[in-house]
């Protein structure tokens, strides 16, 4: 039985009771309510714990380094895969990033502390890789290669890294720090300020 319908076995009818009755059935609703709250909060705090345990894994270390000083190199030389053939480096990258986003989707992760992680670079990759990404699909006569990824990146990251000012054409890949929510007075301008050390890798 799930959980809620536990708790509103638990509480009493109050009709045809009196005022006592009453009152106590008042203070059982009020527990059975935060008892529900209380869940939800744990299983929130219980999904972002985990979501850090794994993003820091898969996006912080050696191989996504390794990863983005390819990408670098790809761009530098103007010589990025149209995806006619796989690049095993590049299915690599795509494929963790496609297990984060599908966990984001199906509430398993946190997107917005990924967002917070790794937004624009996941933004800026999914952009860069957008023509290799159709031709894969095309190569492997799968319309549903890497949606998820195309999902996370179009459906939540972009939307907010717009709504905040933040310019994903930089020629470069970098995990950069993404800026508070709300705009700092001086605008983008400042946000592009504040966070030019954080533009190379």
């Amino acid at each position: 039985m799930p959980l809620l319908q536990i708790i509103a076995a638990s509480c009493p009818d109050p009709k045809g009771l009196g005022i006592a009755d009453v009152l106590t059935s008042a203070s059982i609703l009020v527990a059975c309510v935060t008892a529900i709250v209380t869940f939800h909060q744990n299983r929130t705090l219980s999904r972002r714990s985990h979501t850090l345990d794994v993003s820091l894994e898969k996006l912080t270390g050696e191989e996504d380094a390794e990863f983005q000083t390819y990408m670098n190199a790809l761009i530098a030389s103007d010589n990025i895969p149209d995806g006619s053939t796989r690049d095993p480096k590049i299915a690599k990258i795509l494929t963790v990033y496609e297990f984060i986003s599908l966990a984001s989707r199906q509430r398993a992760l946190d997107w917005k502390l990924i967002l917070e992680m790794r937004g624009p670079l996941l933004a800026r990759v999914y952009r860069q890789l957008e023509g290799y990404i159709a031709r894969q699909r095309n190569e492997a006569q799968n319309p549903m290669l890497y949606e998820h990824y195309e999902w996370l990146v179009t459906k939540k990251i972009e939307p907010e890294l717009v709504g905040r000012g933040v310019s994903l054409s930089a020629p470069k890949l970098s995990p950069i720090v993404l800026p508070p929510a709300d705009v700092p007075p001086n605008g983008p301008a400042a946000i592009d300020e504040r966070h030019e050390d954080n533009r190379e890798v």
